[in-house]
């Protein structure tokens, strides 16, 4: 059956941009973090070791009476540099407590982000809040969908303004996922209510986020800083459960004309190491964000709030993807694809047996994606990928008695990853939107695109004791189209090597049209709008 005609071939982009308003909320509110000393310039005073010996107690927001346990973040006590608490309150007292950002995908208006930065009000856990609102709309077939995020973080009073409580919901079709996490000398504790039905708490390790190093992303006198200069924080990120690695590097200083006043402008590099994206930031005198962009075509523009809420057209999720002028045939067909690529600036595309990289002319890539070749599985992604995360809900009881029953009877890895794929693709309704952010949750409702396909036959594979992950990337939409669209898949281990297979396609072996752009969302949402394909040559299988 041609790929155009399947009812979902146009969830693959819904299914990125629905992340990646939870990723833009991670960014942005990311901005932050404890920070550790690395080689290079250095613009403040050394780190001196301090331990805020009043940490205050933590109070889940809305929840009641303050929990007696301390608060601080992380495990161990952390270094912070007294200079950079100074200007750190200095932003919270500065222009960029309060702003408000049009959000842009190339030039269509697609949503609207609020950030601020104000003291904690009663019942609030902590002394200070860090709080960004984003809305994005979707558009297609002349209907639009709203999904909209809000995260709230809480931090202690200096000395050293660490994370104490955090809470991110989303919505979107009808679902609200909240989730709220108090960090303590224990770890970081989380619940979570998906339409008010409580999920099972989770612990993990605490976190290093820390409001002092504001002053590393919002500095207050950008002429202060010099180029070159980098710092590295940790940035709490929801959809790891895990500080993320921020590498902050000036790139320039200059002087420019805002609103007809002249400023000093620093202009940010933000390294996620866990992830590899880039994201870019421009930032003027008082720590006033002025840009934020991620990827080539992802942009949040500051804009006073009339003009941030109005002309929103949304994304359209139809004429998104990346076009191509060969037509490919029935792209189950294709064993082996040839394409010459531009990626965007300081983009990395993963590389393998499957899909290999080498240099083309004028600076282009060459992406050589072979059919059925996987990589040896190492003892680390092994664990990993039979883990238990905010996503991939395995332990769920429905979760595991389904893979046990789909199971039964079979020897091989193969046998029960063709029977846990194919069990996926029959009995999963093939809708747009649906935002289920949990596997048991689609497995509840049996409803979703290509991430939640995806999603559930994770959580099924290692429930059945088959180590297996997520992939997200790209993949063929079919001759009618001449695109690939935006898509989720999965990788189980077979034989000691990873084998990708696509459980909302009916794939029991991907084929080579799926070009893998990362192992998360993070990636997706750093490629939106900034790559290009040229078919440089194809083969099918009976060619």
């Amino acid at each position: 059956m041609a790929r155009n005609l399947r009812p979902d071939s146009r969830a693959l982009l819904r299914a990125a941009s629905r992340r990646s308003l939870l990723l833009l909320t991670v960014v942005v509110a990311g901005c932050r973090g404890d920070a550790g000393e690395r080689p290079g310039p250095a613009t403040v005073a050394p780190p001196v070791a301090v331990v805020d010996t009043a940490a205050p107690s933590v109070v889940t927001p809305g929840e009641g009476p303050t929990d007696p346990r301390p608060a601080v973040a992380g495990t161990a006590p952390v270094a912070v540099e007294p200079a950079l608490v100074e200007q750190a309150l200095r932003v919270l007292e500065g222009a960029g407590r309060d702003t408000w950002f049009g959000v842009y995908m190339g030039a269509r208006k697609v949503g609207n982000g609020h950030i601020v930065y104000r003291r904690s009000e009663p019942g609030e856990a902590g002394a200070f809040a860090a709080i960004v609102d984003l809305e994005m709309t979707l558009e297609a077939g002349g209907r639009q969908a709203r999904m909209t995020a809000s995260e709230r973080r809480f931090y202690a009073a200096a000395p050293s303004l660490g994370l104490v409580a955090a809470e991110m919901e989303m919505s979107a079709s009808g679902v609200r996922d909240l989730r709220r996490g108090r960090n303590s000398a224990d770890g970081m504790h989380i619940s979570r209510t998906l339409n008010g039905e409580p999920q099972p708490e989770r612990s993990v390790a605490g976190s290093r986020d820390s409001l002092a190093y504001l002053a590393v992303t919002n500095p207050a006198a950008p002429e202060q800083l010099a180029p070159g200069a980098e710092r590295t924080i940790y940035a709490w990120d929801w959809e790891s459960e895990a500080d993320d690695e921020v590498l902050v590097k000036v790139d320039a200083i200059d002087r420019r004309l805002i609103a007809g006043i002249e400023s000093h402008v620093a202009t940010l590099s933000l390294v996620y190491e866990a992830s590899g994206i880039t994201m870019k930031s421009r930032v003027a005198d008082g720590g006033s964000v002025l840009v934020m962009s991620l990827g080539p075509a992802l942009t949040l523009r500051q804009e006073e709030e009339e003009v941030a809420k109005s002309g929103i057209v949304g994304l359209d999720v139809a004429e998104s993807g990346i076009p191509v002028k060969t037509a490919l045939g029935d792209p189950e067909k294709i064993s082996r694809l040839v394409l010459s690529s531009r990626l965007p600036e300081g983009f990395r595309l993963p590389s393998g047996p499957r899909q290999q990289l080498t240099a083309g002319e004028g600076g282009a890539t060459l992406i050589t994606i072979v059919r059925g070749v996987g990589a040896p599985v190492t003892a680390e992604e092994r664990a990993a990928a039979l883990a238990e995360d905010a996503t991939v809900d395995w332990k769920a009881k429905p979760v595991r008695e389904l893979a046990a029953t789909l199971t039964a009877g079979l020897e091989t890895p193969r046998a029960k990853a063709d029977a846990l794929a194919a069990w996926v693709h029959d009995n999963l309704a093939k809708r747009l939107a649906t935002h289920l952010p949990t596997a048991s949750a689609v497995l509840e409702r049996r409803v979703g695109d290509c991430t939640e396909h995806t999603w559930l036959f994770t959580a099924l594979a290692r429930a059945a004791g088959l180590p297996a992950r997520p992939v997200y990337g790209v993949a063929y939409a079919g001759d009618l189209e001449r695109r690939f669209a935006y898509h989720a898949w999965a990788e189980v281990e077979i034989d000691g090597t990873w084998q990708a297979l696509d459980p909302t396609w009916g794939e029991a072996v991907a084929d080579a049209t799926h070009v893998q752009l990362g192992a998360d969302l993070k990636h997706v949402g750093a490629a939106l709008g900034g790559l290009t394909f040229e078919v440089v040559s194809h083969e099918s299988v009976g060619d």
